[in-house]
């Protein structure tokens, strides 16, 4: 080993690439064991479906790996969902990662904060040759990935101890003495990414460029962010590839989920692609009814906006949260009736579309009377009061229109008769902005609808 080489931990030789023009897969969150809860309780084909969708989304990642004639692939913690995994899940992973072996192309793995290195991450013993783990360590293990005996990359990570890792990762990160490129591995919370996330690992867009490596390899933010880097630029590429397969109707979660495919050329980055590899897809749609006045007319939209975005989305299944907006004269039905419910039920009877499945987790009704709000608001009877209330409350100086509501809500007496769950649900609907002026709009069609209801009787 040359004196540059010192830093190397181990020299790992592939067969795909070339010292100047190589290619590699970035992936993290498998999250494999999820346990996808709610859905089984209503179809059990789709419960089983998303059972496997995160060991599917895997493999489709090492399919990828293969075809692209990848030197290495990168896998940047939270393998799994849990300490809870089954045998069978372990030696599935184990079985794809061997395919990658066999075809001469390594992978490196850190642990997450799903999977740290305290919780017994896995019982396999022995791992197919070219992978290579890394451990929860103060100074970070390094690997050298060559072709035909030339240096093509370096790469280096470090796991989490434990579940609620707090340290800084990204500090131990540094520039090796070989002159080769540089890759960084980790799971991690870049400050000011994602409210969405705990803030585990945390580190700053400074702690990585000035680790001076070329490409940082993250995860733990479920979506794919490209947070630095450019053909053009001499930044390093600082990337989160997002999760393999999409685990909820949280924004995060939705639309196409899977690994970056890298491209690199002349020790710098070329390409950065998200290549979809997610078995199921989550998506929410808005559905303009306007017009439509009947429930047949109706299921049918729905059912053509589900085929058009099964078409758009691959062929692949789906799992869709909707919401109706528009003028309809069908209001008083959809407000009044369990009819929409039976049209959702009637959706989701048959399922099955070659090979895969469409399922409408819900629909949300926020159409709206054909009525024009804007004339009403001009008015001097109560109902335009009721409007313009609605439209701009009287809010105390400084407090927005989310903490307003949280207050009125949350901050009643009676609040802490609720149970629990549905309490922190409460909070968690009035604390989207989205949502709650959905709820607001929502509310005051219904009341507005009451309101000019002559006999009352299709009051709820």
């Amino acid at each position: 080993m040359t004196q540059e080489e010192s830093d190397i931990t181990e020299i790992i030789r592939v067969d795909n690439g070339e010292s100047d023009n190589f290619c590699f897969v970035h992936a993290s969150d498998l999250h494999l064991g999820t346990p996808f809860t709610g859905i089984a309780k209503i179809n059990e084909e789709v419960a089983a479906a998303l059972r496997e969708a995160s060991l599917e989304a895997f493999r489709n990642i090492c399919k990828l790996a293969i075809d692209s004639k990848a030197s290495f692939l990168l896998l940047a913690g939270d393998i799994y969902d849990g300490p809870e995994r089954g045998a069978s899940l372990q030696l599935n992973f184990r079985e794809e990662l061997a395919k990658l072996s066999d075809a001469k192309i390594a992978a490196f793995i850190v642990h997450g904060n799903h999977d740290p290195v305290t919780s017994g991450w896995t019982a396999i013993e022995k791992w197919p040759d070219l992978v290579r783990l890394f451990p929860s360590k103060t100074r970070t293990e390094i690997y050298a990935v060559s072709v035909n005996e030339k240096l093509i990359a370096t790469i280096q990570g470090i796991s989490h101890k434990s579940r609620n890792t707090s340290d800084n990762l990204a500090v131990k990160l540094f520039k090796p003495s070989v002159e080769t490129f540089n890759i960084g591995l980790l799971h991690c919370n870049v400050t000011g990414v994602s409210e969405e996330h705990l803030n585990y690992a945390p580190c700053t867009r400074v702690d990585l460029i000035n680790t001076q490596l070329d490409y940082l390899a993250l995860g733990h933010i479920h979506k794919h962010l490209i947070l630095s880097g450019s053909p053009d630029s001499g930044e390093p590429w600082i990337v989160y590839s997002g999760n393999s397969q999409g685990r909820s109707l949280k924004p995060s979660e939705l639309g196409p989920k899977g690994a970056c495919l890298v491209k690199v050329k002349s020790g710098r980055v070329q390409k950065v692609d998200l290549l979809p590899c997610d078995q199921v897809r989550y998506l929410r749609k808005n559905i303009d009814i306007s017009g439509i006045a009947g429930f047949d007319t109706l299921y049918e939209e729905c059912e053509k906006i589900a085929y058009d975005t099964w078409v758009e989305n691959g062929k692949r299944c789906l799992i869709l949260r909707a919401k109706l907006t528009g003028k309809t004269s069908l209001y008083k039905e959809l407000r009044s009736s369990n009819a929409l419910d039976e049209v959702i039920d009637k959706l989701n009877r048959d399922t099955d579309i070659e090979n895969s499945f469409i399922w409408w987790e819900s629909i949300e009704n926020l159409a709206t009377p054909p009525i024009d709000i804007d004339l009403l608001a001009n008015g001097n009877d109560f109902i335009a009061e009721l409007i313009k209330t609605a439209k701009n409350p009287d809010i105390p100086d400084g407090e927005s229109l989310r903490d307003f509501y949280l207050d009125q809500v949350c901050g009643n007496k009676n609040f802490l008769d609720i149970p629990r769950d549905f309490a922190d649900r409460i909070s968690e609907i009035l604390s989207d902005k989205d949502t709650l002026a959905d709820l607001i709009d929502k509310a005051l069609y219904a009341a507005i609808d009451m309101l000019n209801d002559d006999d009352g009787s299709d009051n709820d």
